[in-house]
């Protein structure tokens, strides 16, 4: 059995998060979708490990170890009590979702944020490509 291993985010909107997911794969390749290969609990529910055993750990958004490889566990995302999101993923795991994989969602989670924000004070967003492969956002208003 594999140890999970809890790693704070600066994640705070559900909103943003389930679009960030969305955005994701897994290390097969698996599109993430909402209520298929993950699934959102307004009460914490527990981890299921390796060989589905019920963990102690809960969490609010679940990929289930189906979906996440054969020999893996579940990893999920625990609403904590200062708001924020912690990741919740077993050692083993982290190996195959490391930090390029958690980076690429932070980055998910970060575009959707800014979207919901701007969209919110009246923002249109332009996103481009640069050569070197960064992403550069312009936010424009328009002022009557």
């Amino acid at each position: 059995m594999s140890a999970y291993i809890k790693g704070q985010t600066k994640i705070r909107d559900l909103e943003c998060l389930i679009t960030a997911l969305t955005k994701m794969t897994t290390k097969s390749g698996t599109e993430l979708v909402e209520g298929k290969s993950f699934f959102v609990h307004k009460e914490a529910k527990n981890l299921v490990g390796y060989r589905g055993k019920t963990r102690d750990e809960v969490a609010n958004v679940i990929i289930p170890k189906a979906v996440v490889g054969n020999a893996s566990n579940d990893i999920g995302f625990k609403r904590e009590m200062n708001g924020t999101y912690s990741m919740i993923i077993s050692k083993f795991d982290q190996s195959f979702y490391d930090s390029e994989w958690q980076n690429k969602l932070k980055q998910a989670y970060a575009e959707e944020y800014i979207k919901k924000k701007a969209s919110a004070l009246g923002y249109t967003l332009e996103y481009q490509q640069t050569s070197d492969g960064t992403k550069k956002l312009t936010a424009t208003r328009t002022i009557y």
